[in-house]
């Protein structure tokens, strides 16, 4: 009798072991699914991770051995591991994105500043350091990054605010290095600020010609005035 007690727990203990590897591995699909959707839905995945965990911990409620509660521990442990990473990769790439439509934002903002004065660069590039350090939630070569794709947008903005109104000075200022720039923004800043240039000359030359004309026209009718 003592035998056939102890084959019939090995028993239920075997027994619960597979309901239990089955069960958690069913259960991580069904939530690495969830999660997949909620990488483009937006959904919260603390939530997904409560529910998870509370259908794992159902799978146990009628365990009767200690090893199928082992097994069950086991298994919700690699699920457990499992999805952190899942939504660890998600919370990234959120942060990623969202960093990049703020920063955007952000940079637009200012750049309206630095198109009035350019002057004001050195201080929109601090400011640009402290937006960025505020997500908390990016690597920091993640950081890094859009640190610099701002600074460099708030260069361009500068550069190309100072070739519209000293084209002659931008140009020079652009051919010694000044300005931190892609090679395709310098290139960009160069053409803005040959373009303003000959803009300021045909200007120029188009009000010394008016005046040139109204000169005559007073030489005219001083002429008609004195016959």
């Amino acid at each position: 009798l003592d035998k056939d007690a102890s084959a019939s727990w090995t028993g239920l203990e075997e027994e619960e072991s597979r309901v239990a590897l089955v069960s958690a591995a069913q259960i991580k699909a069904k939530y690495a699914a969830a999660l997949d959707d909620a990488a483009t839905s937006g959904a919260d995945t603390d939530k997904l991770k409560e529910q998870m965990m509370n259908d794992l911990a159902a799978v146990g409620e009628k365990f009767q051995t200690g090893r199928g509660q082992e097994s069950l521990d086991l298994y919700t442990a690699n699920a457990n591991l499992m999805f952190d990473q899942q939504a660890n990769a998600i919370a990234v790439h959120r942060a990623r994105v969202d960093a990049q439509t703020k920063g955007n934002d952000w940079l637009n903002a200012s750049s309206a500043i630095l198109q009035r004065d350019p002057t004001a660069l050195p201080s929109s590039e601090k400011e640009a350091d402290q937006f960025v350090d505020t997500f908390t939630k990016l690597s920091p070569e993640a950081r890094a990054q859009l640190k610099q794709k701002l600074r460099q947008g708030l260069n361009m903005t500068a550069a190309l605010s100072t070739a519209r109104t000293d084209p002659t000075g931008a140009k020079d200022r652009l051919n010694n290095g000044e300005w931190n720039l892609t090679p395709d923004q310098r290139q960009r800043a160069l053409v803005e600020a040959d373009f303003s240039e000959r803009a300021a000359r045909q200007e120029d030359s188009a009000a010394r010609a008016q005046k040139r004309a109204d000169e005559a026209d007073r030489d005219r009718q001083a002429s008609n005035d004195l016959i």
